[in-house]
């Protein structure tokens, strides 16, 4: 069977003979827009628009391994793109042509029905508005076919059907994303400030190329707005410190001093055009930066408060208000209007490394007026977020009294954050002079490694296992250098030993003094982990009772640790606990059992003599007393009643759950509900002589005690604390051991752990996800996420006190709305939490 089965296969290659498939690519990337022609330009005069042919744009490359033996048709499909009848009709007869609605029209006003492109190498017919027939004629290998196409949404692409061929079929876009509908768009990039008296730079606008050369040419207007109360100052130039045109990226080579043309409209002030000749693109995306707009005020009057708007746009020419489709009329803010003061800001906006790095940054201290810097009192400059490199707290800054007019001041500062310092490095400028301290935000720190920790609680008396876990992880790589060292210690307690495991980085570990030394010996390609658990400490002598700090240090997490490991280091509060577990002792409360398990007695007195009594003791069974009246008369009726219920006796240890001891004695008589049914109300505190009293004749089968049942009891599931304040938790009586330490925050909001609090509540399904954390407590979906203060029940949202924080790689939440969201009690007094359920 295998030998008939190959002999079949060889007689089919033999009849058709396999050739390579074909590479398909553009020779070139065209620039679109929506509504860009590819390889032709249409014009619309009147009813006519006219269709010219040009030279390629770009061709498809159809590049095959083998010469073409036979003809080979196949079809190209457009996609968010369309091919024009009339182009590909201009095209076949090598002419222009026009339509007049459907109809095409050739030089001569010769209607056009048929037409076919076709050359020695391919032809190609037009089917529709997207689709093309394509013929390769046989004798080559290579063959480039024109891209003649109206690129019109989305992103442009050719579908390839190669069914039937030896071709390979696809799909080329013509474009990487989707499609921009303007050539041309604008921004600012910069704003200034100017003062009431209206004279000053305008901010930095940028216009930026989505289509090749869409600049190129062009006229653009800016318009300030009729009530600002500005106008453009006249005569200005891209020569000296007047107006300032810079090319970007296509445009860096291509603008020169002078080249283009700055004009105030004639007729209105406020509106201004800048004309840009015909440009040279070289590669990249191509942007020209405009700033230093002078303007002045209209008037006398000093400019009003506020916002700086001017509009941007593309107009035919000078003094036209024909609008160009090459840019979108955008308004933006570019300067605002304030109240004479001084300001202050930076160049250029920096980062740096908590410990490790330091930058230098150059502040710019500017007075509108020039009246203030003018004084004669000095500046001093503050950094907060981070320490002047050069050890000052502060810096002097002189002001020189033979100046008239001081409008800026600038002064490089280098600044360096230490390993606590994390997020905006602000530079602060005082003086007498100010009303207010001046700040500006001149960077970010970031941390060079986050730690993670796991809390160790020891016992006074106790001789200590090897507990706790500490965890660095680098923020990024090659954070920690090779040859410097990490120095772990714990406040007044010396490490004897412990577990170490490094991932990603090279280490070597000693232990000195108690302290524990960590030298590193490779640098990480990734971010680096370091772990450390199940630590030891020297006991030889007594251990306080109190909560010690984990301190973390060295040259290798900070460059201000030169003489010592610790001038410079991270403090975590409470990460050792030690405690005195205090012996264990016998808790009783009494629980009082329910109404349904009270025996009652029910006793009817009328004037008949025999009288039936019924005593439910339990829920099965019924009691029958008869009573023996001797006398007509209506028998006054003594009810006693003791008060001794059955008790409930819970005893908890520290190492056994809680026991629940009952104990009823025998000799109390049940409690007594006493009805009389009478017509009369029997009268109250009567005594009766005791030979008058009825007697009681109990028939009852099983035990004389009344069956209390435990289970209907209402003794709470859990039972637990937490403080706050020494971060102790229990649970039922035993101590529980807490991933992160719970705190208070400023607003009085009790935070603890998530995910303790939820192993402390014996929820189980709780996951992380890019900063969602999502807990599953049977038919319920819980969701919180970082930085939020909204918590999320079945789609139900509901706004907490504090939002949720990450501190030290832990995720801290209010323990109120976490308890209640998982059907618990939380009862917050102080420092003290106490869950319920």
């Amino acid at each position: 069977m295998k030998k008939k089965f190959a002999f079949i296969l060889a007689m089919l290659m033999a009849a058709n003979p396999v050739m390579a498939a074909s590479t398909n690519s553009l020779t070139k990337v065209v620039s679109i827009i929506e509504g860009t022609t590819i390889s032709y330009d249409t014009t619309k005069v009147d009813n006519k628009t006219y269709y010219k042919h040009t030279v390629p744009d770009s061709d498809l490359r159809i590049q095959l391994q083998d010469v073409i033996l036979d003809d080979q048709i196949f079809y190209i499909n457009a996609v968010d793109s369309i091919f024009e009848k009339p182009a590909y009709a201009s095209w076949a007869l090598g002419e222009d042509v026009y339509t007049i609605g459907n109809n095409i029209y050739d030089a001569k006003d010769n209607q056009i029905d048929d037409f076919l492109i076709d050359t020695d190498t391919y032809s190609i017919k037009w089917i529709s508005e997207t689709q093309l027939e394509v013929t390769l004629k046989a004798g080559d290998i290579l063959y480039r076919v024109p891209l003649i196409a109206k690129a019109t949404t989305g992103i442009p692409t050719l579908q390839i059907d190669e069914t039937g061929t030896i071709l390979t079929g696809g799909n080329i876009r013509l474009a990487n994303r989707p499609l921009l509908k303007y050539g041309l768009r604008a921004n600012v990039s910069s704003r200034t400030v100017l003062s009431t008296e209206g004279y000053g730079p305008l901010g930095t606008i940028n216009l930026k190329e989505n289509l090749v050369s869409a600049l190129s040419g062009k006229t653009i207007k800016l318009e300030l707005e009729p009530d600002s109360g500005l106008e453009f100052s006249k005569n200005q130039t891209n020569t000296g410190d007047d107006l300032i045109v810079k090319g970007i990226k296509g445009y860096a080579r291509s603008i020169k001093e002078g080249a283009f043309n700055f004009i105030v409209d004639e007729i209105d002030s406020q509106i201004a055009y800048i004309q840009f000749p015909e440009l040279t693109v070289g590669s990249g995306t191509s942007e020209i930066e405009i700033s230093n707009i002078k303007v002045n005020a209209q008037g006398q009057e000093d400019v009003q408060l506020g916002n700086v708007m001017v509009e941007v746009s593309a107009v035919k020419e000078v003094q036209s208000y024909e609008l160009l489709p090459d840019l979108k009329p955008i308004k933006l803010k570019i300067a605002e209007v304030q109240e004479d003061k001084v300001t202050i800001s930076n160049q250029p906006t920096i980062e740096v490394i908590a410990g490790l790095t330091n930058d230098t940054v150059n502040v710019k201290i500017e007075d509108l007026t020039g009246e203030i810097l003018s004084g004669k009192r000095n500046i001093y400059l503050l950094a907060e977020g981070a320490r002047f490199l050069n050890g000052q707290e502060e810096i002097e800054i002189e002001v020189n009294e033979d100046e008239k007019e001081v409008k800026e001041i600038n002064i490089d500062v280098n600044l360096a954050p230490t390993l606590n310092q994390n997020g905006d490095i602000k530079v602060i400028a005082q003086s007498r002079d100010f009303d207010e301290d001046i700040v500006t935000i001149v960077g970010t720190a970031v941390p060079s490694v986050k730690i993670e920790t796991e809390q160790i609680l020891l016992d006074r008396d106790t001789k200590p296992e090897p507990a706790g876990k500490i965890i660095i992880n680098e923020t990024m790589d090659t954070i920690l250098e090779n040859g410097k060292t990490i120095a772990i210690k714990v406040e007044d307690l010396e490490i004897k030993n412990l577990d170490i495991e490094a991932k990603g980085i090279g280490i070597k570990h000693r232990i000195k003094d108690g302290i524990l030394l960590i030298d590193i010996t490779k640098q990480s390609k990734e971010k680096g982990q370091i772990i450390i658990e199940n630590i030891k400490f020297n006991t030889s002598r007594p251990v306080g009772i109190g909560e010690y700090a984990l301190i973390v240090g060295g040259n290798a997490l900070s460059n201000f640790n030169k003489e010592t490991y610790f001038d410079d280091c991270f403090e975590l509060e409470a990460f050792v606990q030690v405690l005195q577990y205090k012996p264990t002792e016998e808790i009783k409360f009494e629980l009082q059992p329910e109404k349904k398990i009270i025996p009652q007695i029910k006793i009817d007195v009328t004037k008949d003599e025999e009288k039936q009594v019924n005593i439910d003791v339990t829920k099965d069974e019924k009691k029958q007393v008869k009573i023996d009246v001797t006398k007509k008369e209506e028998p006054k009726v003594v009810t006693t009643i003791k008060k001794i219920e059955p008790k409930i006796m819970t005893t908890i240890t520290r190492k056994e759950e809680p026991k629940v001891v009952t104990t009823i004695a025998q000799k109390d008589e049940p409690k007594v509900v006493t009805t009389v049914t009478r017509k009369e109300e029997p009268k109250s505190n009567t005594t009766v002589a005791r030979k008058e009293e009825p007697k009681v004749n109990k028939t009852v089968t099983e035990k004389e005690e009344p069956k209390v049942n435990i289970a209907s009891l209402k003794v709470p599931k859990v039972s637990a604390t937490v403080n706050t304040a020494t971060g102790m938790a229990t649970l039922n009586g035993k101590i529980m051991r807490l991933d992160g330490t719970p705190f208070i925050t400023e607003a009085n909001v009790s935070m603890m752990g998530v995910r303790d609090i939820t192993n402390f509540l014996g929820i189980e399904d709780i996951s992380f996800n890019n900063g969602v954390i999502t807990i599953h407590n049977e038919d319920d979906v819980i969701q919180l996420k970082n930085g939020s203060n909204i918590l999320t029940k079945n789609g139900q949202q509901t706004v907490m006190d504090e939002e949720v924080l990450i501190i030290n790689g832990r995720t801290y939440a209010p323990i109120k709305f976490i308890a209640n969201a998982v059907d618990f009690e939380a009862d917050i007094n102080g420092q003290i939490t106490t869950f319920t359920k």
